[in-house]
C-alpha cells in the first residue's frame, strides 16, 4: 500500500520472485524499475516518506535500464527540480544513505550512476541527458582526484561478475599499476591492451564529463545552473554544504534530521578501513611511470576541475591536493 501507483508492464503479466534471475523476469524487473522512476519524476511517488522513498530510488538505480533512464532524463519530467548526478566512485553511495531518505522528489531527483546491468558479455552503460535543458535544472555533484579515483575504480571492478572483457583486463594487468605502467609500453601491442583495458573497466573507462552532459562544453554551457560541487576527500566536511543546498532549494523534507547528523559520520575516506593494511597499500601503490601516464590519461578531468575552481565552485586548495598536481598541465 505503500508504493505510489505504478503500471506494471503488461507484456510482464506477474513473474514470482523465485524467477527473477531468468532472462524475461529481470527484463520486466527493468521495465517496470523506469516506470517507478517516472513515478518519481512526476510527482505521484511525492507521498513516500523515508525508508520507502530510499528503497524505491534503490530499486530504480540497480535495475535501471539505460534506455529508459536515458528517455526519463530527456523528457520535461525533470525541468524545475535539482538534481544530484551520481558520479561514479565519488562517494554517491554515502551520500545517497544520507540524503535520499529525506529528499522531496517533487523538488529533487537522484541520477543514478550511469555504469548499469551486466546484460550477456557487456556492462551497459548510459551517456545521460542530465544536462539537457539545464536552464530549467539545477545541478549538485561531487567530484574527486582522478588518479584515486582510477584506483577506487579497478578496486571495485576486482568484484565479481566480470564481463569477459573484463576478465581478460585483470588476467593481463592484476594491479592498477601494471595496467597503468603499461600505457606507455614500449611494446606496440602490450601498450594496445593497456589502452583497451581503460576503456572496459567499469568507472575506469569513464570520464568525470560522461556523466555531465558527455562532453566538457556541455558542462561550461551549464555553468550557471551548477548549485553545489562536493570533493570526495572532504565528504565529512562538503555534505552539510551540500544538505544546505537542498534545503535551500526545498528539495529535503522537513523532517530532514539536519546537516549535523551527517557531519562526522565516518563517510571519508578515512572511513576505509581496508585502506590502511600494508597488504591493500602494496597492491594499489602507483609508481612514476603509472602517475605520469594516468595524468596524461585523465588530463580532461584536470581540465574540468581547474574549470570549477575558476568558477567559484571548488575551493582552490583543491587543486594543491590533487595527486599528481595538474599545475603542470597545459591550460
Amino acid at each position: 500500500k505503500r508504493w505510489p501507483p505504478v503500471r506494471w508492464p503488461a507484456q510482464c503479466g506477474r513473474p514470482a520472485m523465485a524467477r527473477v534471475s531468468t532472462s524475461s523476469a529481470c527484463l520486466c524487473l527493468r521495465l517496470a524499475a523506469g516506470e517507478l522512476a517516472r513515478a518519481l519524476a512526476d510527482g505521484t511517488a511525492a507521498g513516500l516518506r523515508g525508508a520507502d522513498a530510499a528503497h524505491l530510488i534503490d530499486i530504480v538505480g540497480e535495475l535501471n535500464h539505460k534506455l529508459l533512464m536515458e528517455n526519463l532524463l530527456r523528457s520535461d519530467h525533470m525541468d524545475g527540480k535539482l538534481l544530484f548526478i551520481h558520479i561514479g566512485k565519488t562517494g554517491g553511495t554515502a551520500i545517497k544513505a544520507c540524503i535520499a531518505p529525506w529528499l522531496n522528489w517533487a523538488k529533487g531527483f537522484w541520477v543514478v550512476d550511469r555504469e548499469g546491468l551486466f546484460y550477456e558479455d557487456e556492462i551497459e552503460t548510459w551517456q545521460g541527458s542530465a544536462m539537457r535543458n539545464c536552464g530549467a535544472r539545477r545541478f549538485a555533484f561531487f567530484v574527486r582526484d582522478p588518479v584515486r579515483r582510477f584506483v577506487s575504480a579497478f578496486m571495485a571492478r576486482q568484484r565479481r561478475p566480470w564481463s569477459a572483457g573484463e576478465e581478460r583486463a585483470f588476467e593481463q594487468f592484476p594491479t592498477p599499476d601494471a595496467l597503468a605502467c603499461a600505457l606507455s609500453s614500449g611494446s606496440p601491442a602490450w601498450r594496445g591492451r593497456a589502452r583497451g583495458a581503460m576503456l572496459t573497466l567499469g568507472h575506469v573507462r569513464d570520464g568525470l564529463a560522461d556523466y555531465l552532459g558527455g562532453n566538457f562544453s556541455a558542462l561550461a554551457r551549464c555553468r550557471g545552473s551548477i548549485r553545489f560541487v562536493g570533493r570526495t576527500e572532504h565528504l565529512d566536511e562538503d555534505l552539510p554544504s551540500l544538505a544546505r543546498v537542498l534545503q535551500a532549494e526545498g528539495a529535503l523534507l522537513d523532517n530532514f534530521p539536519g546537516a549535523a547528523a551527517s557531519a562526522g559520520a565516518g563517510l571519508g575516506p578515512s572511513a576505509c578501513k581496508r585502506c590502511s593494511s600494508p597488504a591493500y597499500r602494496n597492491f594499489t601503490r602507483l609508481g612514476a611511470c603509472s602517475l605520469a601516464n594516468l595524468r596524461r590519461w585523465y588530463r580532461a578531468d584536470y581540465r574540468l576541475i581547474r574549470f570549477l575552481v575558476r568558477e567559484g565552485l571548488v575551493h582552490p586548495s583543491y587543486l594543491t591536493e590533487l595527486t599528481p598536481s595538474p599545475a603542470t598541465e597545459a591550460k
